[in-house]
């Protein structure tokens, strides 16, 4: 093998392990880069509302200002009773980094 082919390969070599280490950083910071997420509903049943959903990657989740533990798979429930007629809720959470997310579900309540 020549001394180019060999310094060619050797270049290769260097550049598919530059291209994982990136690609694994890249794949491995992909959480943390999208930032938190939060899907939520409600239901109601005799006039007690289950507020119940899942975030994932956040450290804090409220709901109208009030703190709610998460479960270790980003799980979360509460119950409510609220009167009837109209009601928003407004669930926040916030991540590491300080980042928030908030939805506002609305119901009416019977």
């Amino acid at each position: 093998m020549s001394a180019r082919s060999q310094n060619s390969a050797l270049l290769l070599v260097w550049v598919a392990a530059g291209l994982i280490i990136v690609g694994y950083t890249a794949y491995a910071a992909l959480p943390y880069l999208l930032g938190p997420s939060l899907s939520v509903s409600a239901t109601n049943q005799d006039g007690i509302t289950t507020i119940a959903g899942r975030a994932a990657r956040v450290s804090y989740l409220s709901i109208d200002g009030g703190s709610v533990p998460l479960k270790e798979d980003g799980s979360f429930t509460a119950q409510r009773a609220f009167p009837p007629g109209y009601t928003a809720l407004t669930v926040s959470v916030k991540d590491r980094f300080g980042r928030s997310l908030t939805r506002t579900i609305e119901f009416i309540n019977s």
